[in-house]
């Protein structure tokens, strides 16, 4: 059940910001959880995220070393977090069987188990302010529910028929995605379509597939 809160902007800017989330999850059907739900989806917007991230590191040392608390492969992420960037974040989950329901039933390629899937508990994403030079509040909102409902790397350079790329775009010089783009779309539809019992190499397949269509 999705529960996003964003933090740090004044009341207006926040509400659009969360509010466009909660749409884009349920155009992809995702749950979306009622106004006074418990957040999963966490984002703050700071003009000092590197002070921040150095902050919550210190704050929850835990998180990035004991794995079988349920909280998956964190420890990684612990260099990446440090690294400046305009958006930063980190995906918590806990494995569980395979017909599970949560927030996410979100399979990505370091995610996927057989008989076995991925239940997202917790994101936290950090929006560096002073680095959203030329983009947009709407821009951003789709950027983070990217990031909310997929999981990608951090470190990933992305096709430029993706949100993901808005950064790299425009440094580059480039034309920046207004939206969610079209393979967007499809490969989110197609995620949250896949069967929650198949194994990982069935999902794929139907990912594959749906896009494709």
């Amino acid at each position: 059940m999705a529960c996003p809160i964003t933090l740090g902007l004044n009341s207006e800017q926040a509400r659009y910001l969360t509010e466009r989330i909660r749409s884009r999850s349920r155009e992809f059907g995702v749950p979306v959880a009622g106004q006074s739900c418990s957040a999963n989806i966490v984002i703050v917007v700071t003009n000092d995220a590197d002070e921040f991230t150095r902050q919550f590191l210190r704050r929850y040392t835990k998180l990035f070393q004991d794995t079988s608390s349920g909280i998956s492969e964190l420890a990684p992420l612990r260099g990446e977090l440090l690294q400046s960037r305009p958006i930063r974040w980190l995906n918590a989950s806990r494995t569980g069987g395979a017909g599970g329901g949560s927030l996410g039933q979100v399979y990505s390629g370091s995610r996927l188990r057989e008989n076995s899937q991925e239940n997202a508990i917790l994101l936290l994403a950090i929006v560096d302010a002073s680095m959203m030079r030329g983009v947009k509040w709407g821009q951003i909102a789709d950027y983070l529910t990217m990031v909310a409902l997929a999981n990608p790397r951090m470190d990933a350079r992305f096709r430029l028929d993706t949100i993901m790329s808005i950064f790299q775009a425009r440094d580059a010089g480039g034309l920046l995605p207004t939206e969610l783009t079209a393979n967007d779309r499809s490969f989110l539809r197609a995620l949250y379509r896949t069967h929650g019992a198949a194994s990982a190499v069935q999902q794929r397949k139907q990912i594959e597939s749906a896009i494709t269509k």
